[in-house]
Protein backbone atom coordinates (compact mmCIF):
# COMPACT_ATOMS: atom_id res chain seq x y z
CA UNK A 1 0.00 0.00 0.00
CA UNK A 2 1.37 3.45 -1.09
CA UNK A 3 2.37 5.53 1.85
CA UNK A 4 1.79 2.25 4.62
CA UNK A 5 3.75 2.82 7.87
CA UNK A 6 3.90 1.20 10.95
CA UNK A 7 0.63 2.06 13.42
CA UNK A 8 1.58 4.40 16.51
CA UNK A 9 -0.72 2.35 18.77
CA UNK A 10 -2.19 -1.01 19.47
CA UNK A 11 -5.24 -1.95 18.04
CA UNK A 12 -8.28 -3.55 19.64
CA UNK A 13 -10.54 -6.23 17.34
CA UNK A 14 -13.80 -6.19 18.33
CA UNK A 15 -16.11 -8.93 18.62
CA UNK A 16 -19.46 -6.97 18.55
CA UNK A 17 -20.72 -4.22 16.38
CA UNK A 18 -20.61 -1.08 17.04
CA UNK A 19 -21.91 1.61 15.26
CA UNK A 20 -20.09 4.98 13.62
CA UNK A 21 -22.44 7.30 12.23
CA UNK A 22 -21.77 10.85 10.91
CA UNK A 23 -21.47 13.36 13.44
CA UNK A 24 -23.22 15.79 11.45
CA UNK A 25 -25.85 14.12 9.66
CA UNK A 26 -26.13 11.59 11.63
CA UNK A 27 -26.26 8.87 9.69
CA UNK A 28 -25.05 5.37 9.74
CA UNK A 29 -21.56 5.28 8.15
CA UNK A 30 -20.67 1.70 9.03
CA UNK A 31 -19.62 -0.28 11.91
CA UNK A 32 -16.34 -0.76 13.83
CA UNK A 33 -13.95 -3.11 12.74
CA UNK A 34 -10.63 -2.30 15.63
CA UNK A 35 -10.15 0.70 16.97
CA UNK A 36 -7.15 2.35 19.32
CA UNK A 37 -6.65 5.46 20.89
CA UNK A 38 -5.38 6.95 17.51
CA UNK A 39 -7.50 5.27 14.53
CA UNK A 40 -10.09 3.12 13.74
CA UNK A 41 -11.04 0.42 11.07
CA UNK A 42 -14.46 0.44 9.59
CA UNK A 43 -16.50 -1.45 8.00
CA UNK A 44 -19.53 -0.11 5.68
CA UNK A 45 -21.98 -1.69 2.76
CA UNK A 46 -21.69 1.24 0.43
CA UNK A 47 -17.78 3.52 -0.16
CA UNK A 48 -17.14 5.90 2.80
CA UNK A 49 -17.82 9.33 0.76
CA UNK A 50 -14.34 11.13 2.14
CA UNK A 51 -11.76 10.16 -0.26
CA UNK A 52 -8.19 9.68 1.00
CA UNK A 53 -6.95 12.00 2.72
CA UNK A 54 -9.98 13.96 3.45
CA UNK A 55 -11.62 14.65 6.71
CA UNK A 56 -14.91 13.19 8.32
CA UNK A 57 -16.46 13.62 11.90
CA UNK A 58 -17.61 10.27 13.01
CA UNK A 59 -19.87 9.96 15.97
CA UNK A 60 -18.61 6.53 17.45
CA UNK A 61 -21.01 4.51 20.29
CA UNK A 62 -19.05 3.16 22.56
CA UNK A 63 -19.98 1.87 26.34
CA UNK A 64 -18.14 3.76 28.66
CA UNK A 65 -17.38 7.11 26.89
CA UNK A 66 -19.01 10.19 28.33
CA UNK A 67 -22.30 10.45 29.66
CA UNK A 68 -24.63 8.99 26.77
CA UNK A 69 -21.98 6.77 25.08
CA UNK A 70 -20.94 8.95 22.45
CA UNK A 71 -17.74 10.66 21.32
CA UNK A 72 -17.50 13.09 18.19
CA UNK A 73 -13.93 12.65 16.18
CA UNK A 74 -12.65 14.07 13.37
CA UNK A 75 -11.07 11.68 11.56
CA UNK A 76 -8.93 11.16 8.50
CA UNK A 77 -9.31 8.45 5.77
CA UNK A 78 -6.33 7.18 5.03
CA UNK A 79 -7.07 3.65 2.85
CA UNK A 80 -9.75 2.12 1.92
CA UNK A 81 -10.62 -1.21 -0.09
CA UNK A 82 -13.59 -3.36 -0.96
CA UNK A 83 -13.48 -7.19 0.36
CA UNK A 84 -14.52 -9.18 -2.49
CA UNK A 85 -15.28 -12.16 -0.30
CA UNK A 86 -18.10 -10.37 1.36
CA UNK A 87 -18.93 -7.06 -0.83
CA UNK A 88 -18.16 -5.06 2.49
CA UNK A 89 -15.90 -1.42 1.93
CA UNK A 90 -13.49 -1.39 5.24
CA UNK A 91 -11.61 1.41 5.32
CA UNK A 92 -8.71 2.64 7.47
CA UNK A 93 -8.97 6.69 9.77
CA UNK A 94 -6.51 8.25 11.77
CA UNK A 95 -7.72 10.26 14.53
CA UNK A 96 -7.10 13.96 14.30
CA UNK A 97 -7.22 16.86 17.38
CA UNK A 98 -8.04 14.29 20.21
CA UNK A 99 -7.72 16.12 22.79
CA UNK A 100 -5.62 14.64 25.74
CA UNK A 101 -8.91 14.14 28.13
CA UNK A 102 -10.83 12.43 25.02
CA UNK A 103 -8.28 10.00 24.44
CA UNK A 104 -7.69 9.03 28.20
CA UNK A 105 -11.60 8.49 27.98
CA UNK A 106 -11.81 6.73 24.64
CA UNK A 107 -8.20 4.27 25.79
CA UNK A 108 -10.78 3.68 29.35
CA UNK A 109 -13.60 2.62 27.04
CA UNK A 110 -11.62 0.77 25.18
CA UNK A 111 -9.82 -1.51 28.11
CA UNK A 112 -13.56 -1.71 29.22
CA UNK A 113 -14.91 -3.62 25.84
CA UNK A 114 -12.92 -6.67 27.54
CA UNK A 115 -11.45 -7.68 24.17
CA UNK A 116 -8.30 -9.31 22.61
CA UNK A 117 -5.56 -6.60 21.66
CA UNK A 118 -4.17 -7.24 18.23
CA UNK A 119 -0.67 -6.58 18.00
CA UNK A 120 0.29 -2.64 16.38
CA UNK A 121 1.55 -3.02 12.61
Amino acid sequence: MQGWKPRKHRRVQLTRYFEVSNAYTNQRVGFLGDISSGGLMLYADRPVEAGPGDFITLSLKLPGLGKDGVMSVLARKIWAVQDWLTSLHVAGFELEGVTRQDRHELEDAIRHLGTRAQAAG
